[in-house]
């Protein structure tokens, strides 16, 4: 608790509603209306965890849900970039290189940021590789048409 302070926590709240509040070009199941970026971290998140303890996976579980809260984190300041966007994703590297440097500017205590950001978009282990996999098979359905 080195530097503990209210203003600095209220800065990080800040950044979680705005990551919050970042659309995607993917519409929420079942609704009328785009998921949101956390919305979307948080499905993951949760299948993630449930898959690793259901199939009893050898992965380090709080790793890979580190990995699936910060996978698109760098969305809070670019948005998200359509996948249909070809000139979008032509530069989406870039744009995700200056994002994740601006959140290590606004948090610089928050090394675990730049670490899993880093690993995750290389790939470099199993665990970054299963929550890639699984963010890309998400349900990505029309409004209404999913029935459970």
């Amino acid at each position: 608790m080195n530097n503990l302070s209210l203003p600095k926590i209220i800065d990080f709240l800040k950044f979680t509603i705005q990551f919050q509040q970042t659309k995607r070009h993917i519409f929420a199941v079942g609704e009328d209306r785009n998921e949101n970026d956390a919305e979307h971290s948080y499905q993951l998140s949760m299948l993630v965890w449930y898959m690793i303890q259901k199939f009893e996976l050898k992965l380090d579980l709080n790793l890979a849900i580190k990995y699936a809260m910060v996978h698109d984190l760098e969305e809070a300041i670019t948005g998200d970039i359509d996948i249909f966007n070809i000139a979008g994703r032509a530069n989406k590297e870039k744009l995700e290189a200056a994002a994740q440097e601006k959140i290590n500017q606004m948090f610089p205590d928050w090394n675990d940021f730049d670490n899993l950001s880093k690993s995750y978009k290389l790939l470099i282990d199993e665990e970054s590789r299963f929550v890639n996999g699984l963010d890309k098979i998400l349900m990505v359905e029309e409004p209404g048409k999913v029935k459970i």
